[in-house]
């Protein structure tokens, strides 16, 4: 559980991190295939400031989750909980924000539930 766990988290902070950086070089989209119409019924004008978000808060609680679980004798998956939770969050913003829906919001969404149950498993909170 604890690799399967690692493995998600890494992917997370792989694809967030360098997602975001995409997003705040190219705030047009156009590196990722996004279109600035996307946006017209949130508040951000381009995809810098979500990239931003995405970035910081999806790719960096993630990074943190997986230092702590690689360096950590008895690693304390709280922090693993609020890296899925920052990412449930994060695709619920662009479920109430975005025209649009991708198979990936759905994909990643199903990656966050399972850093959080797998989590909860790992730190003895909730059994099978």
């Amino acid at each position: 559980m604890k690799i399967l766990l690692s493995f998600l988290l890494l992917l997370l902070a792989l694809s967030a991190t360098i997602s975001g950086v995409l997003l705040v070089l190219y705030p047009d989209g156009h590196m990722l295939e996004l279109n600035t119409d996307l946006l017209k019924n949130s508040p951000f004008p381009n995809f810098s400031i979500p990239g931003i978000i995405l970035f910081g808060a999806v790719g960096g609680i993630s990074i943190w989750a997986c230092i702590d679980i690689f360096t950590k004798k008895k690693p304390h998956y709280n922090i693993a909980i609020a890296s899925g939770t920052v990412l449930l969050l994060f695709l619920l913003g662009q479920l109430i924000f975005l025209n649009s829906y991708s198979w990936l919001q759905f994909i990643y969404g199903g990656i966050g539930g399972l850093i959080i149950l797998i989590a909860y498993q790992l730190e003895k909170k909730w059994a099978v």
